[in-house]
């Protein structure tokens, strides 16, 4: 996105439940330490839903047309005018069923994120989401071969440490004997 699209900054964001805040996870874009400067609030109770909490908990995009006079962004709005920051869009990134993660993308133009470009948002989002369920999918593979090649491997400890004698035959032919 900050490359290809020339946004100046572009996160992906994990939000804890249980804490209740966000932190960014990978970015791109902007100087170095600057994202938890430019980081949309989370929760301001006594102003409603942050940025992220409203896509996360709604599944759906949340757009700042106007980082400078949106009250939700009053506690980074200093350091995102000083990055040139006018507009941000958060899209969350379902994973498991659940979403923990939201990608956030910030424009220099005031009210960037038009309907066309929210739709296109929400693809890259999407496509995010199935990579890490493809991801998550492999890990899960990969760990049952490695506990079914445990197992096996400590069947095949047992067998051969038994006092027992033990064998498998096939047909009268003896496939293994545990001597």
């Amino acid at each position: 996105a900050v490359q290809e699209g020339g946004f100046p900054l572009a996160m992906i964001v994990h939000w804890s439940l249980m804490s209740g805040e966000a932190r960014p996870v990978a970015k791109a874009g902007a100087p170095r330490g600057s994202e938890t400067g430019v980081l949309p609030p989370t929760r301001m109770d006594h102003l409603g839903q942050g940025v992220i909490e409203s896509a996360i908990l709604s599944g759906k995009a949340a757009v700042t047309d106007d980082i400078e006079n949106d009250a939700l962004m009053l506690p980074c709005r200093e350091t995102a005018m000083q990055l040139g920051l006018r507009s941000l869009i958060c899209v969350p990134i379902p994973r498991k069923g659940r979403v923990d993660f939201a990608f956030a993308l910030y424009s220099h133009e005031l009210a960037f994120f038009n309907e066309r470009e929210v739709r296109l948002i929400e693809e890259v989002a999407a496509n995010i989401s199935y990579a890490l369920g493809r991801l998550d999918e492999e890990s899960g593979r990969k760990a049952a071969e490695e506990a079914l090649r445990n197992s096996e491997e400590r069947y095949r400890q047992l067998v051969e440490q038994s006092p027992v004698g033990m064998y498998v035959h096939t047909d009268g032919i003896v496939r293994y004997m545990n001597a």
